[in-house]
């Protein structure tokens, strides 16, 4: 199974996020699942691809090189897995889409989020029908899954549409309810 992972190229500032990303790294490998994921070298995206790699698993980057910046190109170089180069940030989404049979959304910044509206609003539209697992690391997701409940509330968001998102606090917990799902 193809599992993308939407996350940050930042660490955060609590440690519990990059070992977090370590497990799911280590966790999609032992389960023989290839990651798909934005293709950056450092940050929680390195963390789980590394983890992935170290645990013999297979693992695809997806990058726009044209529109990174010079010092952001050398962050998407590795040289143990399979990199796609991608024209920019939107093909880039459409191939971590295309190449998802599941998705994980990790602790990350807007570019997590806007590839997770992506996914719901293809979703919407009936474009896509994937299930994201919201890993919910000591509760950085809560504030958006309030906003979830408020949008449903509010009708905005159809309450049958709350079955595209899982959330756990946990990567073995995640991993075998999305998997299942």
């Amino acid at each position: 199974m193809r599992v993308t992972v939407f996350c940050g190229a930042k660490n955060g500032i609590d440690p519990v996020y990059a070992t977090t990303a370590y497990q799911l790294g280590k966790s999609l490998a032992e389960n023989h699942h290839t990651l798909v994921f934005g293709g950056s070298s450092v940050g929680l995206m390195g963390h789980v691809s590394q983890w992935a790699l170290d645990g013999g698993g297979k693992v695809i980057g997806f990058f726009p090189r044209n529109t990174l910046k010079s010092e952001e190109k050398t962050e998407c170089s590795h040289e143990h897995y399979r990199h796609v180069e991608t024209t920019d940030m939107q093909e880039r989404k459409k191939e971590l889409v295309k190449h998802a049979d599941a998705i994980i959304l990790a602790p990350g910044g807007w570019g997590s989020l806007d590839e997770l509206f992506e996914v719901l609003t293809l979703n919407q539209i009936g474009v896509t029908n994937i299930t994201v697992g919201i890993l919910n690391v000591n509760g950085y997701y809560d504030s958006l899954l309030k906003l979830f409940d408020d949008m449903i509330e509010k009708g905005f968001v159809s309450e049958k549409h709350r079955k595209w998102y899982i959330e756990r606090k946990d990567v073995d917990s995640l991993l075998k309810d999305l998997l299942d799902a």
